[in-house]
């Protein structure tokens, strides 16, 4: 049986993605760090990881192929606690 493709979008547009949820990357935000701080970020990402290593490729996007996914438009504001790696997202995709 071959295996049904699944059609992709002609891009996608990123609003401040959190992408290193093992928070490599993370600070505090400038403006707020009580909304995202890096240590609520590394606990989201150890209770969406269930016990799997947290640099597993299958689940961040900066330890993974990209190829083949349509444009992105990253968006990061300068105080956001996300901007470097909205960066590190530019730079890979």
């Amino acid at each position: 049986m071959r295996e049904r493709e699944i059609p992709l979008p002609a891009g996608a547009v990123l609003m401040c993605p959190w992408v290193d949820l093992d928070c490599r990357t993370q600070r505090p935000p400038r403006e707020s760090p009580v909304l995202f701080s890096p240590d609520l970020a590394r606990r989201f990402g150890k209770a969406y990881f269930g016990g799997q290593p947290g640099d597993d490729p299958a689940f961040t996007p900066l330890r993974t192929d990209l190829a083949g996914l349509p444009p992105l438009l990253i968006h990061a504001a300068s105080g956001d606690s996300v901007l470097q790696e909205a960066q590190l997202l530019a730079r890979h995709s």
